[in-house]
C-alpha cells in the first residue's frame, strides 16, 4: 500500500487493463466483444471492469478502442 500508493484490488486491476490493451493492439477486439475481452483479462463482472478501465486511463473502454483506431 506504501510503495505503489493503491490498494492490492488497484494493483492488481492496473495489469488487467494492462492485459486488456495488450489484446486490443492484437486486434482481438474484431473477432471478440470487449466483455468477452475485459473477462479474458481476469475480470469478473462489466461493471468492474468498465470502473477500473475508467480509473486507470481515464476513458472508456470503447472510446479508447475508437481513439486507437483513429490514430
Amino acid at each position: 500500500n506504501n510503495i505503489h500508493q493503491c490498494n492490492f484490488y488497484d494493483y492488481v486491476n492496473t495489469y488487467r487493463v494492462q492485459e486488456f490493451i495488450s489484446k486490443i493492439q492484437k486486434g482481438e477486439h474484431f473477432n471478440h466483444t470487449i466483455l468477452a475481452l475485459s473477462l479474458d483479462s481476469g475480470f469478473n463482472s462489466k461493471s468492474t471492469f468498465n470502473k477500473a478501465f475508467k480509473m486507470i486511463k481515464n476513458d472508456t473502454p470503447s472510446n479508447y478502442i475508437k481513439t486507437l483506431q483513429t490514430s
